[in-house]
């Protein structure tokens, strides 16, 4: 009878309690929800990102200009003339923009594969040529020019941030 009482003794719980699991999957569910919104607004950033990217060739082509006229007026006369460069998320163009009366390189947002918040928001970016001291080109990246709706600051890469 003794023997009987001592491995009722010894028997060790095995697995989780209710409580332990319930805890488990509620802190689960906390980071979830804290990590998706983060994870949504980094890849929509990494797609801005890419229009911006694609602005290389399109820069360097304003950049030699400019070098050879000594101005951006010139690029004028060319900028609907160019194909644009089209990525997975965006369409990058030359294109004249009359409320600055200059030159831009304009990024649209409507790419295929582009996060449908920068759709709705008809999402676009301008790169305005300027120049800097001794001759070089500076960049200033805006989505005010045309007016409409701005892309949020979240969803701008940190060359985009003044």
């Amino acid at each position: 009878m003794n023997k009987g009482k001592l491995m009722i003794t010894n028997i060790r719980q095995k697995g989780f309690t209710l409580i332990e699991l319930m805890i488990t999957v509620a802190i689960v569910g906390i980071l979830a929800a804290i990590a998706l919104p983060a994870y949504q607004d980094y890849t929509i950033r990494a797609q801005v990102a890419e229009g911006i990217s694609l602005t290389g060739g399109i820069k360097t082509d304003m950049e030699e200009s400019h070098a050879q006229t000594g101005d951006f007026e010139a690029m004028r006369l060319k900028s609907y003339t160019d194909a644009p460069t089209v990525g997975k998320y965006s369409t990058v163009f030359k294109n004249f923009n009359s409320n600055t009366q200059k030159v831009v390189i304009l990024v649209m947002m409507n790419g295929p594969d582009a996060s449908q918040k920068l759709k709705d928001i008809n999402a676009r970016l301008y790169l305005v040529p300027t120049e800097q001291p001794g001759g070089n080109i500076g960049w200033k990246c805006t989505s005010t020019l045309a007016g409409g709706e701005e892309i949020p600051a979240k969803y701008l890469p940190s060359s985009c941030k003044d």
